[in-house]
C-alpha cells in the first residue's frame, strides 16, 4: 500500500534562527506521523512569507505572493491530507481554492495558544477564519465552555495534549546528584500571568519564588539575558532538576504550557 502523503504547513524555522526551538510541536507531530508510516512533507510556511518579501519581512504582498505559490505547490505535490498549525500566513480562501482542485484531500488545522477570551480574541478570530474550510481543528484546551466560542462549528474542535517526543525529550536529570541549576523558569518576565488566582508581571512572580527557595540555582533565562533557543535552551533544560511552568491563564480545563512537555 502507497504510504499516505501528508503536508504539513507550519512554523519550521531555517532563516529566522531567533526564537528557533527544536522542541516545538510541529516537529513532534512530523515525527509522529513518519513512525507510523505516513509520508510528511513539510512546508515553513512563515520562512517562505520572508522569502517572498523583498526585505525579508512578512509584507502583504509578499502574503499574496506566498499564497499564490502555495496553490501551485499543492497542484504539484498533491497531499492526500493536510495539517495546518497556526498558519496565519495563509488565507482561508486560499485553502479552498486547494481543496477546489483536491476534493479528495483531508484538512486538520492545529492551534496550541489558549483561547480565553480574558488574554483578548485574536488567536480565537485566527481559528474561526479558517473553521468552514477544514475538516477538523485540535486545541491545547479541554474546556467545554469555551468550544462555545466556535459556535455551529463547535463538534468539529477537539482537545489534543502539549506531545512529549522520545528523541526530544531525551534528558535524564533524574539521574544525577547534581545539577548546573535546581529550577529554571524560561518565560517573558514582561507578560502577565495568572498566578495564585491573580495576574502578576512574571519577573515579579519569580522574584517571590526565588527568595523562598534561598539559594542561587534558580535560572529565569529571558531576565539574567541568556537567549534560550535551539541546542542551547534543550541542553539548558537537560541541567535543571526542576522546571516552572506558568501559563499566562490557568483555569481552563487541561489548558498548560507547553512548558511542562519540555
Amino acid at each position: 500500500m502507497t504510504a499516505k502523503k501528508i503536508l504539513h504547513v507550519a512554523n519550521f524555522p531555517h532563516i529566522r534562527v531567533k526564537g528557533c526551538f527544536l522542541n516545538s510541536m510541529p516537529y513532534k507531530i512530523s515525527y509522529g506521523l513518519i513512525r507510523n508510516g505516513y509520508q510528511v512533507i513539510e512546508y515553513p510556511d512563515r520562512d517562505l512569507l520572508r522569502v517572498f518579501s523583498m526585505f525579508g519581512h512578512m509584507s502583504k504582498l509578499a502574503k499574496k505572493k506566498a499564497n499564490k505559490n502555495f496553490i501551485e505547490y499543492c497542484s504539484v505535490v498533491q497531499p492526500d491530507a493536510m495539517i495546518l498549525e497556526h498558519t496565519d500566513t495563509l488565507d482561508a480562501e486560499t485553502i479552498r481554492e486547494v481543496r477546489k482542485n483536491l476534493p479528495d484531500m483531508k484538512v486538520m488545522q492545529i492551534n496550541v495558544d489558549d483561547i480565553n477570551p480574558k488574554l483578548g480574541y485574536w488567536n480565537i478570530n485566527n481559528i474561526k477564519s479558517k473553521l468552514d474550510v477544514v475538516d477538523y481543528t485540535l486545541i491545547t484546551t479541554a474546556d467545554k465552555e469555551r468550544f462555545k466560542e466556535f459556535g455551529e462549528y463547535a463538534d468539529r474542535v477537539g482537545f489534543i495534549p502539549n506531545p512529549v517526543d522520545i528523541t526530544i525529550e531525551k534528558g535524564r536529570a533524574f539521574e544525577h546528584e547534581t545539577l548546573e541549576y535546581d529550577v529554571i523558569c524560561a518565560a517573558n518576565p514582561k507578560v502577565n500571568r495568572q498566578f495564585c488566582g491573580k495576574f502578576e508581571i512574571t519577573s515579579d512572580i519569580i522574584d517571590r519564588v526565588s527568595k523562598a527557595i534561598g539559594n542561587e540555582k534558580v535560572l529565569f533565562p529571558k531576565v539574567v539575558g541568556d537567549k534560550l533557543d535551539g541546542a542551547n535552551y534543550q541542553k539548558t533544560l537537560e541541567n535543571c532538576a526542576m522546571g516552572i511552568n506558568l501559563s499566562r491563564i490557568n483555569e481552563d480545563y487541561l489548558y498548560t504550557s507547553d512548558r511542562m512537555a519540555h
